[in-house]
């Protein structure tokens, strides 16, 4: 199940970095730092399930982080 997840949120991920990098329109980039958040946690607790917790605990703050950077950008645009 978190494989499906991962793979449709790196599909929106690189759809969405894309469509910014063409077309220089970053309306969308709360958006993107929004998906890249729900990756680096599905990527976490991927992580955690394979009994990698170093790993899964990097993943899980860096999806803290961009959740927090999200918020920024709502705020400020």
């Amino acid at each position: 199940m978190l494989r499906i997840i991962k793979l449709i949120l790196q599909f929106v991920v690189l759809l969405l970095a894309t469509l910014a990098l063409i077309t220089n329109n970053f309306h969308f980039l709360p958006y993107l730092t929004v998906a890249l958040a729900a990756l680096t946690l599905i990527i976490g607790l991927a992580e955690y399930e394979k009994g990698r917790k170093v790993y899964a605990n990097i993943n899980l703050a860096a999806s803290i982080i961009l959740v927090f950077v999200f918020f920024q950008l709502f705020i400020f645009s």
